[in-house]
């Protein structure tokens, strides 16, 4: 986990499980000098009167002194005595020119020996603040509805963690204090982005909080991640750039800005970011994977595939890893190396579309018509209305001589895009799904003994240039009705394209005799006799 990533004010919703019963918080006092004049009674239970106006969290107070340097050992005991899930903790530091109020918080999966103890401190911290000594109180009153706030969010508690961001957000506007304000508009912020969502007002009390306190990279770190979820990179990458600015040293910003660089297209710029991002955290499997798709994009076939190969070695569940390598082997014909890479990914996820889409690419590729009809219906069962799979499956009809059902396949995709189930097509997607029906109406409605069946069947196999299927139909049709005398033109043609000479000219002299003299197709029959005679 990046320990100061674009998410940090949200490591609790990483951390804590999603949570019916109502939540179950520990707080361990924090006033650490008993000569404090802060500490005349404690702060614990200031901070317990304060949670306790939420129904959906449970309080459990300890009037006693906890340090944030004690072992974390200490803590972990506390929270299983208390079958606790979460541990608040902190401190209260008043100097000359300013009031530090920081609350910790450690979830009750938190270990040890795997996770490093940063990434799970979280300060709700107010700094730079006259009057400080008057206002303990209040601070205090503020953190604590903030962090119930982010405690319910995370929770699932969605209506209970808006109604508590509206009461911080109420305590924010009783002082004027700009720093306060900010968080609170943030926090609100955060309810609508992560738990109501409702993006437009998000952004709104991001740019609020940003307004009150320009220089807020908690904000503007929720705001990057949120213009990012929409996909306005551009407009997150502007943010990430001020934060930089704020601090060159914040090292996971640029594996952020390298994404949002390679989603927009802007790959240089990230392989720049990536490279620099993992010279510094050279086994992030994440970043890795972005850097692969990123030198795909670019055309970088090897590095890539080298890049894949590492995050498999690093992660080997990472599903993604597979399926893209697939797909990069896929694009460059190396065909062998691809079902071996999507059959290791079927045993970690056999429900991932992409799984399916990429095999019936390779199915079609190899003409493997039975399998692609097969795992169409896989497809079709997971995603019954995705119209990838009713392509694919349209393709499998039409080779194997199904044309009924193929017919069906293709008229639901076109209908489905004309009602926008599927969203706007262009032309160029739907025009020849248009012309195949078109063709396949042709003969789907007649009977398939007449003549006209398979005079239209073999029209449609002669365009798909299958001349032998088209050979056998003109000769069915003609056997049935000798006066379908089209059939003989059609017949003419495929034993041309298929190297017979002498069978061509047969059947156009044929076509001749039966087609009314004068007309245009009897003078187009006689330029192609004349042109085949002289080959």
């Amino acid at each position: 986990m990046k320990t100061n990533s674009i998410f940090t004010l949200l490591i609790i919703l990483i951390t804590l499980p999603a949570m019916a019963e109502p939540v179950k918080i520990l707080v361990a006092d924090f006033s650490q000098e008993s000569e404090n004049i802060y500490n005349q009674e404690p702060i614990s239970n200031w901070v317990q009167n304060t949670l306790e106006e939420f129904d959906s969290i449970q309080v459990i107070a300890l009037n006693q002194s906890v340090a944030p340097d004690e072992q974390l050992s200490y803590y972990k005991e506390l929270m299983e005595a208390n079958q606790s899930d979460l541990l608040i903790f902190g401190s209260v530091t008043a100097l000359h020119d300013s009031t530090h109020i920081n609350f910790y918080y450690i979830p009750a999966d938190y270990n040890m020996e795997t996770n490093a103890f940063e990434p799970f401190l979280r300060e709700f911290t107010i700094r730079n603040l006259s009057e400080m000594q008057t206002e303990i109180p209040y601070l205090l009153r503020f953190n604590t509805s903030a962090l119930a706030t982010m405690t319910l969010l995370n929770s699932q508690l969605i209506d209970e963690a808006y109604d508590a961001s509206e009461k911080t957000l109420t305590l924010a506007q009783m002082r004027d204090f700009s720093e306060i304000q900010s968080s609170a508009f943030h926090i609100r912020g955060m309810v609508f982005q992560l738990g109501i969502f409702n993006p437009d007002s998000a952004l709104d009390d991001y740019n609020t909080a940003l307004s009150l306190n320009p220089e807020n990279t908690s904000v503007l770190e929720s705001r990057a991640s949120l213009y990012s979820d929409l996909g306005y990179y551009n407009q997150a990458i502007v943010d990430m750039n001020r934060l930089l600015e704020l601090d060159p040293n914040n090292i996971p910003m640029l594996y952020y800005r390298g994404s949002a660089y390679s989603k927009s297209g802007q790959y240089e710029k990230a392989l720049l970011d990536l490279n620099s991002y993992l010279q510094l955290v050279p086994d992030d499997v994440d970043a890795i994977y972005v850097r692969s798709l990123t030198r795909a994009n670019m055309g970088e076939i090897d590095a890539a595939l080298n890049d894949f190969h590492r995050v498999i070695e690093l992660d080997p569940e990472h599903i993604n890893a597979y399926i893209n390598q697939a797909q990069l082997y896929l694009s460059i014909g190396q065909l062998e190396m691809v079902l071996p890479l999507l059959t290791r990914a079927m045993e970690i996820d056999n429900t991932n579309l992409r799984i399916y889409n990429t095999l019936l690419v390779l199915l079609i590729t190899n003409e493997n018509w039975q399998s692609v009809i097969e795992y169409s219906n896989v497809g079709l069962a997971l995603a019954p209305e995705d119209p990838f799979f009713y392509k694919s499956r349209s393709i499998g009809y039409l080779a194997t001589d199904q044309f009924n059902l193929a017919y069906e396949d293709i008229e639901y995709v076109i209908q489905s895009f004309k009602d926008g189930i599927f969203g706007s097509a262009t032309n160029r997607e739907i025009d020849p799904l248009i012309a195949t029906a078109e063709e396949l109406t042709m003969f789907v409605n007649l009977t398939p003994n007449s003549s006209e069946y398979f005079h239209m069947r073999g029209i449609y196999y002669f365009h798909q240039d299958q001349l032998t299927k088209a050979i056998n139909d003109f000769t069915e049709a003609l056997a049935i009705n000798p006066q379908t005398y089209y059939a003989l033109f059609y017949r003419a043609m495929a034993h041309a394209d298929s190297g017979n000479k002498q069978g061509a000219i047969h059947d156009l002299q044929a076509f001749l005799l039966l087609c009314p003299e004068g007309t245009d197709d009897a003078k187009f029959a006689t330029s192609q006799l004349d042109r085949i005679q002289e080959l």
